[in-house]
């Protein structure tokens, strides 16, 4: 084999060989560091001058066949020589780069960088750089590179000329760019949703790398909460679906089905989600990321809920139409033979289970008068009066309640507006809620009955001093027959929910381990509403 079919076929395994840019800057350094050898230690041997001038041509050979431009620049910045890939590259020929000054032929933004970077290897501060370099094509557009720079020094170690690998980069940067504005056009789209999306990476480095606007709608805290904290999703979490996502780290994730967890809102109100997710796995199916769309079913869950409660009203209506005057009759003649037999002297001695007998009468009679309560759906007739007249009305009874159970109660009332009211149901609500909250407290406790004006709304509001309602029962709250006390039946909340609706107020609870309150937000109108 001749040298020039081993120089070629020399050539043909490097150019196989190297794939990058950082392979050709050592072969180069390399080349350079054996051609200074083999000078050092050719002095007076002809046999290593020829060494050296052979792989000097191998050089050559690699300079002009490189894929990628390769220019050997001088250290004021101009070309003084370049390889066929760099002037495809550019446009120019090699005559016409070796005319050019090649910082006035760089983007202006990328001057103070190279410059920067320039004088660190002039320093000996740095072996060589690189970087994202863009020029000006001839034809006047610009020509994204990435461009590697080391510097030849003579055997004294001064600077001589920088040699710069050039790779084109420009199509890498356009798809780059299309994906940016890709992406910029998703996230537009998103931040006008209502439902909130997130992206979550685990590698390299945990964190949130995208959360839309609605986060703010959705539980009230902002994108920059998420970023800020890479846990920060598991501290919002309710206690009790902590477990949930527990075992969507631990396992593999359903990407169709969507999971219901609940989330705690930055005023601290509990919202409940439906998330669908979608999990990324690497090639050992390890989890590497997750992104997903979060929707507040809040409203859905507590419509579902008003549904089962339409529905045990309707039960306990069918129930009120059907036995409440036949089991009554009975009823009062039973209670009426009572009485007789309580006065009677041989009879003195059963007293004691007489009365008994006639107070579970009148039990099962006030149960059965709650039935028809709730099974009237005939419209009510609402009147122009003050809610504070009616409480007044009725204050002295519910002080007399309060004083059998060894509370006290009393009263804050504001100058309110008048509201259309139906003065006999609104003695029905307050007298429920003041039961309710006067058997909840152990003797010694305070009853407060308020009233003021917030907003639109006139507000009752009913506080007590027990030991609170457990914020799981919250929800249930207004069903019939659903109570958490021991006698009781669950229908007094529900016939108070009831009015509230006839008069298009809303109820609402607060509570805590040192009472409850409950709020009836009466809307302040004009006129009349319609029944």
């Amino acid at each position: 084999m001749n040298r020039q079919e081993l120089d070629n076929e020399r050539l043909a395994d490097f150019l196989r060989n190297v794939q990058d840019i950082e392979e050709i800057k050592n072969i180069t350094r390399a080349l350079a560091e054996r051609i200074d050898q083999l000078e050092r230690q050719g002095t007076g041997c002809d046999y290593f001058r020829e060494k050296a001038r052979e792989e000097g041509n191998f050089f050559k050979i690699v300079f002009e066949h490189a894929p990628i431009g390769m220019a050997i620049i001088s250290l004021d910045g101009r070309c003084l020589q370049a390889n066929p890939a760099l002037c495809e590259m550019s446009g120019y020929s090699e005559e016409e780069l070796m005319d050019l000054h090649l910082d006035k032929h760089t983007y202006p933004e990328d001057l103070e960088l190279e410059s920067a970077y320039r004088e660190q290897m002039l320093q000996g501060k740095i072996q060589c750089y690189r970087m994202e370099k863009r020029f000006f094509h001839k034809l006047g557009y610009l020509v994204w590179t990435d461009f590697c720079v080391s510097l030849v020094k003579s055997k004294r170690g001064e600077p001589m000329f920088f040699i710069a690998q050039i790779q084109d980069i420009s199509g890498h940067k356009r798809i780059l760019e299309a994906l940016k504005t890709s992406e910029k056009r998703f996230y537009r789209l998103a931040d006008k949703a209502q439902d909130l999306f997130f992206s979550y990476r685990f590698y390299p480095k945990p964190g949130f790398q995208y959360v839309n606007r609605a986060c703010q709608d959705v539980i009230g805290y902002k994108p920059e909460d998420f970023y800020a904290d890479p846990r920060f999703f598991s501290k919002i979490i309710h206690p009790d679906d902590r477990y949930i996502l527990k075992d969507i780290l631990r396992s593999t994730l359903p990407n169709s089905e969507p999971i219901v967890m609940r989330l705690i809102s930055k005023d601290k109100q509990i919202k409940w989600t439906e998330q669908y997710l979608v999990p990324y796995y690497d090639n050992a199916n390890k989890l590497i990321a997750i992104e997903g769309v979060i929707r507040d079913i809040t409203e859905k869950i507590r419509m579902q809920g008003e549904m089962a409660r339409l529905e045990s009203l309707n039960l306990v209506s069918e129930m009120a139409a059907a036995v409440g005057h036949e089991v009554r009759n009975p009823m009062t003649v039973v209670r009426g033979f009572l009485q007789m037999l309580a006065d009677k002297e041989e009879f003195k001695e059963y007293l004691d289970y007489i009365n008994l007998m006639i107070e579970e009468l009148d039990r099962a009679n006030s149960i059965i008068t709650e039935f028809l309560s709730l099974a009237k759906k005939r419209p009510v007739k609402l009147e122009k009066q003050n809610l504070n007249s009616i409480i007044n009305d009725l204050y002295a009874l519910i002080q007399a309640n309060a004083l059998a159970t060894q509370n006290n109660v009393v009263k804050r009332l504001e100058n309110i507006p008048c509201l259309y009211l139906n003065r006999k149901e609104i003695h029905q609500l307050i007298l429920n809620l003041c039961a309710n909250g006067l058997e909840a407290m152990e003797p010694g406790g305070t009853l407060t009955i308020s009233t003021y004006q917030q907003g639109k709304n006139v507000v009752l509001e009913i506080k007590d001093e027990g030991k609170g309602i457990n914020p799981e029962y919250l929800d249930k709250l207004g069903t019939p027959f659903f109570t958490t006390k021991e006698k009781g039946t669950g229908l007094g909340l529900a016939v108070s929910y009831s009015i509230a609706k006839k008069h298009r107020a809303k109820i609402e609870v607060q509570t805590s381990p040192k009472g409850t309150s409950f709020f009836v937000l009466f809307p302040v109108v004009e006129e009349c509403p319609e029944k």
